[in-house]
């Protein structure tokens, strides 16, 4: 993350914004959609992306040792044991002949993982998509002068996601780039993505960043629903800061047009 005159931090009253986190690391992770462990930090209206039934899903993480996608009707773990391929910062696990597909990218952010989870109705990944999603995980919670009070910042990164179509899905990746201003509590977000069969711009024009500190609200939170592309795709875009000084942003998009979708995460620094 770049900045720009940043002269000051905004005090905003409550010492933590998600109840029962604090410091970094640790088993318990809040997710964007659930937490694991007991301790429930979900706020309604918290940016991300819901699967292909328009269900509320949880995505947790055990202690680094395994994932797992719940949405009710579907509930798939991943572990160790799953790991397919590991191409840069993303690990890739497969269960179920490759139809069950999850990727995190779990090492290129200090206070956030994200990803994207897939399942397909044939082998090895091929036929329609029957599932799928993306999540941000966060390691570490905000508190209310983690978020500036004034200044500009920059923010890179990378995509991961799907891009889905009636008769099939293809992974989804790219870059990542955002600007925001603290001063005027907005931030833009512009997302460059790829896959074999697309190439496009995603863009979430100016969203604002939520610095309510109300016990269950993720400080520095934003969406939007009129997010676009190039290609004419639109639909929503949310996300939040992390780290002290709003030092990561990391987010959820899933965006259509007619018989097809983008959906999956970002993060950057």
């Amino acid at each position: 993350m770049s900045t720009r005159y940043k002269s000051g931090i905004l005090a905003l009253g409550l010492a933590a914004a998600l109840a029962g986190c604090s410091g970094s690391g640790g088993d318990v992770k809040a997710v964007l959609g659930g937490v694991s462990g007991a301790t429930d930090r979900t706020s309604k209206g918290e940016p991300r992306v819901t699967d292909l039934q328009g269900r509320t899903t949880r995505v947790s993480n055990a202690g680094n040792d395994t994932w797992r996608v719940d949405t009710g009707d579907y509930d798939k773990d991943w572990d160790n044991g799953d790991v397919s391929s590991t191409p840069g910062n993303v690990t890739v696990y497969t269960k179920g002949a490759g139809r069950d597909v999850l990727r995190v990218d779990e090492d290129s952010l200090d206070h956030a993982r994200f990803g994207s989870w897939l399942r397909t109705s044939g082998p090895e990944g091929t036929g329609t998509a029957e599932e799928a999603g993306g999540f941000v995980v966060s390691t570490s919670g905000l508190r209310g002068d983690d978020i500036p009070g004034q200044g500009t910042a920059t923010y890179a990164g990378t995509v991961e996601g799907n891009y889905l179509n009636a008769t099939g899905a293809e992974r989804l990746t790219g870059t990542m780039r955002a600007s925001a201003d603290f001063s005027d509590k907005t931030v833009s977000t512009t997302l460059d993505v790829r896959s074999d069969s697309v190439s496009d711009t995603i863009a979430s024009g100016l969203a604002r960043i939520d610095t309510d500190t109300a016990l269950g609200t993720r400080v520095g939170k934003f969406e939007t629903n009129a997010a676009t592309s190039a290609n004419g795709f639109a639909g929503r875009l949310g996300g939040s800061f992390f780290g002290s000084n709003a030092k990561e942003i990391g987010g959820t998009f899933d965006l259509r047009q007619n018989d097809e979708r983008y959906i999956g995460a970002f993060g950057g620094d």
